[in-house]
């Protein structure tokens, strides 16, 4: 476990995990800056991100998908089981996350 997010990309370059849950608000930057940079780097942009929240952002999701974050999790509701099967479907590869946001989008609108 990292204590801030600088810690956290050392950790995932030289540990290489399974996946990475990290904190929306957390020492050394937020959470989606942290997955952007983690994301950028060919060392680890194989791993899947999961991000917890503990409050209501509006467009959370839509940044968070951005930055290459699988799921975004609200702490207030999450229970460990719920927790482990998302990371566990992260791992085996269930979560499909979408590469192209801006064209989602924009096949709603039409």
């Amino acid at each position: 476990m990292a204590a801030d997010g600088m810690q956290g990309q050392r950790i995932a370059r030289t540990e290489n995990p399974d996946a990475i849950i990290i904190d929306y608000q957390m020492p050394g930057g937020n959470g989606l800056l942290i997955a952007e940079r983690i994301k950028q780097s060919a060392a680890t942009s194989h791993i899947p991100i999961l991000m917890l929240t503990g409050t209501q952002i509006e467009d959370l999701d839509v940044r968070a998908t951005r930055a290459g974050i699988e799921r975004v999790l609200n702490k207030v509701n999450l229970s460990e089981s719920h927790l482990v099967r998302v990371v566990e479907s992260a791992i085996n590869g269930a979560l499909e996350p979408v590469r192209n946001v801006d064209a989602l989008f924009s096949s709603f609108r039409q």
